[in-house]
């Protein structure tokens, strides 16, 4: 994204943004005190260290063939926060695939037979990504927006010369003790021409997925990998 109008080219007439945001503490949160270094592995191979938050509590547990998922509850029991953790350590492929085919049964993480004394234990983490939105929407079809003459783009201003030059996403999530930050803002420059039983150990100390969960919607308002949680 842009952190000064000095990034902008000379000729840009606008930027015009689009942000989500989502900031919510968790429903248990994690005692800062549990909370010390420990070994996660990157999947080069290399063991690095990092602050790892500790916690048993009731957790919604599903295990898939070639994965396992942890669900925690937020302070608004609308949401939860998702972990995908592989069975095979680093094989996160499983995960992409049914993530992206829309195979992962979302609505399992209701189900109240699914609870289980989980012992968390989990990086804390500040990520930021940003991709380049113009080639999967050219992909979806969307030409006409970033060609010269062709835009149409009058609703926004009688100049019929207006064009996009540009489409961007910068996505943040923040995870620590007390809950969670995440944010994505999308971006388009306007050019001239989104005593409990044994706890379940699950420990994430490996590339993972995760995603914020919305239990009204039946769905994930965002999804990250985290292959290094520096």
């Amino acid at each position: 994204m842009y952190n000064s109008p000095h990034e902008l080219s000379r000729d840009t007439l606008m930027v015009l943004l689009n942000a989500i945001t989502f900031k919510d503490n968790w429903a248990k949160t994690f005692l800062k005190d549990k909370t010390s270094d420990g070994d996660f592995f990157l999947r080069n191979g290399q063991r690095i260290r990092v602050p790892m938050m500790r916690q048993e509590a009731l957790m919604t547990y599903v295990k898939q063939k070639k994965y396992t998922v942890v669900a925690k509850p937020f302070k608004d029991e609308r949401f939860k926060f998702v972990i995908f953790l592989p069975k095979h350590r680093f094989d996160l492929k499983e995960i992409e695939d049914d993530l992206e085919d829309g195979d992962f049964n979302w609505h399992s993480l209701h189900s109240y037979r699914n609870e289980e004394q989980v012992e968390l234990i989990l990086p804390k983490f500040n990520i930021k990504h940003e991709i380049n939105l113009k080639p999967l929407l050219h992909l979806l079809g969307i030409r006409r927006l970033f060609t010269r003459g062709a835009a149409e783009l009058t609703g926004i201003s009688p100049d019929s010369n207006l064009y996009a030059s540009d489409a961007k996403q910068v996505a943040v999530m923040e995870v620590d003790e007390n809950g969670v930050k995440a944010a994505a803002v999308s971006s388009v420059s306007i050019m001239p021409m989104s005593m409990p039983p044994p706890a379940i150990p699950f420990k994430v100390d490996q590339p993972f997925y995760c995603a914020i969960y919305d239990t009204y919607l039946g769905m994930p308002l965002f999804i990250a990998r985290v292959v290094d949680p520096r």
